[in-house]
């Protein structure tokens, strides 16, 4: 996989993170030129933006068969915890049904604002 299939908006979601100026007005190539400039790499994009290991890729599906989707709800423009960041942009993250109950269990305390996403909800907003 590579930054070319990306949707535009979320490109320049990636360039905000790495610091890579670029505006709204630029076309998908203009970005894709600007993070290829600072050297912004897939693997990078993985192992900072996403949170994952760079070069793990499961290797066939019963290594997901406990993955679920958690969707943050909070009013918060950013929240990190346990490693894994979800912003209004991005409220999603793929992790396993331990680490979303270690997630929901945690925010609890400061009104929650975590839960599992629907499968209908996630094919809406990654459609």
């Amino acid at each position: 996989m590579s930054f070319t299939r990306l949707k535009k908006s979320e490109l320049l979601d990636v360039a905000s993170f790495f610091e890579v100026h670029v505006t709204e007005d630029d076309t998908k190539d203009e970005i894709l030129a600007a993070l290829d400039e600072k050297e912004v790499s897939w693997n990078n994009y993985k192992k900072f933006y996403l949170r994952e290991e760079a070069d793990v890729e499961p290797t066939d599906m019963s290594e997901l068969s406990n993955m679920v989707l958690l969707k943050m709800e909070r009013k918060n423009p950013t929240f990190d915890i346990f490693g894994k960041r979800f912003t209004q942009k991005q409220p999603f993250q793929v992790v396993s049904e331990d680490e979303a109950q270690e997630i929901i269990d945690a925010t609890e305390d400061m009104g929650g604002g975590f839960r599992i996403a629907s499968p209908a909800e996630a094919r809406k907003y990654f459609g």
